[in-house]
């Protein structure tokens, strides 16, 4: 009996894919990009003997926002690797809060507004540690210690199920706007 198991690598912010066959496994990337956090959340199911997953990407967006998105993964054979996949989208927000990871340079995660702002140079006297100068003004940012254990993104928090026919449910936490939302 095969094994298979969808799963965040943290290390490099991609979603993996692993298959056991009982003797060893076969792992690859269903998904990564550099710059984008993708595949927290995975979730696996079985659909006519291959896999489907979904999962969690964020990633820059235009604008000082990020851009958070469910996505939907297939398999087009039952133990697929890195190239074997077609993805869709099954919900986005463009205005998700930024991240400073996701901020272009020359830029900061403004906590008062949640968008990445272009910073100065100009502030006397210099900023202390969690702020940037902003507009002449020193102001209070996400910076990289900011922990992002439960991102405010869409899809922070979901489940799937098969309906038949090939079709995929969810019921997902829209954790940036307070909503429970499902999708078909």
């Amino acid at each position: 009996m095969m094994s298979r198991v969808a799963y965040y690598d943290a290390t490099n912010a991609a979603l993996k894919f692993a298959a056991y066959d009982g003797t060893s496994w076969a792992i690859s990337t269903v998904y990564g990009k550099a710059g984008e956090k993708a595949g927290r959340y995975a979730k696996l199911l079985i659909v006519d003997g291959k896999p489907v997953v979904a999962f969690q990407v964020i990633e820059p967006s235009k604008g000082g926002f990020a851009r958070s998105r469910l996505v939907l993964g297939r398999a087009g054979s039952a133990v697929p690797g890195a190239g074997d996949w077609s993805f869709e989208d099954v919900v986005v927000d463009d205005q998700t809060p930024c991240r400073a990871a996701l901020c272009p340079k020359d830029s900061a995660c403004v906590q008062a507004t949640a968008e990445c702002t272009a910073t100065e140079k100009t502030c006397d006297p210099k900023c202390t540690s969690g702020q940037a100068c902003v507009a002449g003004a020193c102001v209070p940012i996400f910076d990289a210690t900011k922990l992002d254990t439960y991102p405010a993104a869409v899809a922070s928090g979901f489940s799937m199920a098969e309906l038949g026919g090939g079709g995929v449910g969810f019921a997902y936490y829209d954790r940036v706007h307070g909503n429970l939302m499902q999708a078909v």
